[in-house]
């Protein structure tokens, strides 16, 4: 009973340390994004001054008191979040609405994508990469079966017919639109096939 009474304890104890890490890990994570937010709010004042600036070489410095009572905030108790580190979502979200060219996602720290064209480049990156992973399975399939592929190129990139595939005196092209239809035409017929056989495999 003594040995069992003191494995229990140990393993409370064990269960307790755990506990407390995984409190301090999500303590040293919320430190980190409201650090963050107070980067951006300080980036989004800068920003503010330099847009000001193009247009006007004599405009004022926009200041962290100005974005204050822009969102109808006491710039005191501004100046106390942001030493503190303390940018609430509620703060974020005023800041995003006056000043719609910053996105709410960003002030937040939730990424990385200032403004929504920013996001846009981000959104159309991942695509193109997607995409880039895609073709180059294509083009290691076709080798394998036997396939000559050639790329259709003009100043280092891919247009309208963007391959031909040959083989034993006969060719097929492929335009941007239908290569991309063909490519995830595989990937749907893979998609199947691979579910078909988890289901047929006996546990």
């Amino acid at each position: 009973m003594e040995k069992s009474s003191s494995s229990n304890r140990e393993r409370a104890l064990k269960i307790m340390e755990q506990i407390e890490e995984i409190k301090k890990l999500d303590q040293e994570m919320a430190e980190s994004t409201e650090n963050i937010r107070v980067a951006r709010i300080r980036r989004l004042i800068g920003e503010e001054t330099r847009l000001r600036r193009i247009n006007n070489k004599k405009a004022k410095k926009y200041t962290q008191e100005a974005l204050a009572y822009d969102i109808g905030m006491q710039p005191q108790n501004l100046s106390r979040s942001m030493a503190s580190g303390k940018i609430s979502d509620k703060t974020c979200k005023k800041i995003a609405k006056i000043h719609p060219r910053y996105r709410e996602q960003w002030l937040l720290g939730y990424d990385d994508e200032m403004t929504e064209t920013e996001k846009g480049i981000a959104d159309l990156k991942e695509e193109f990469s997607a995409e880039n992973n895609l073709i180059e399975a294509f083009r290691l399939l076709t080798i394998v079966s036997g396939f000559e592929i050639e790329w259709a190129e003009f100043g280092g990139e891919m247009f309208d017919t963007v391959a031909t595939l040959k083989k034993d005196g006969k060719s097929i092209s492929f335009s941007h639109k239908e290569l991309g239809d063909f490519l995830h035409e595989i990937c749907d017929y893979m998609e199947f096939r691979l579910i078909h056989k988890m289901k047929s495999t006996p546990m």
